[in-house]
């Protein structure tokens, strides 16, 4: 997209109309660039809130999907350390993060949305699993009376390191 105030620039005659073109293209590019600057921050605030909580609530490592792993890994500093092992997307990049996890006493699970953590909370009742809920930015299910591994939750499934 960024090429095209270029080739608009000069399919316009030259000189001044020129110049004139691709200034206002590139100012108009810069301007919409800008627009998105508050809700970026919002959205920023947002997480940086979320991570703070799980903090206070004492979550030291999570099992949640890819996207929310490298976030909450990265926003906290790696005081919080998350696997993508729970899925939908499972991704490692950092197979040490997993490996934390998994020999951590206690792991959170960090569910996308409220379906998914309902489906969750289905599958540690059929385990006999207690657990205490808190609806965050994202639902988390922790304070298990046992540990709790997705394989646990999804047996059958694979979880391949990749």
């Amino acid at each position: 997209m960024s090429v095209v105030p270029v080739f608009l620039a000069d399919a316009l005659a030259e000189g001044v109309w020129r110049r004139l073109a691709l200034g206002l293209l590139i100012a108009t590019g810069a301007l919409a660039s800008f627009a998105q600057v508050p809700d970026t921050l919002r959205k920023d605030a947002r997480w940086r809130q979320f991570v703070a909580d799980l903090e206070r609530e004492g979550v030291r490592f999570c099992y949640t999907d890819f996207f929310m792993a490298t976030r909450l890994n990265f926003l906290s500093g790696e005081r919080i350390v998350c696997s993508a092992k729970l899925g939908p997307n499972t991704t490692e990049y950092f197979f040490e993060y997993r490996e934390r996890v998994e020999r951590a006493a206690e792991a959170a699970i960090v569910a996308v949305n409220p379906t998914s953590a309902g489906r969750l909370e289905e599958k540690l009742a059929s385990l006999g699993v207690r657990y205490e809920r808190l609806d965050l930015m994202k639902p988390v299910l922790l304070r298990f009376s046992r540990k709790v591994d997705p394989q646990d939750l999804y047996p059958g499934r694979e979880f391949p390191m990749r």
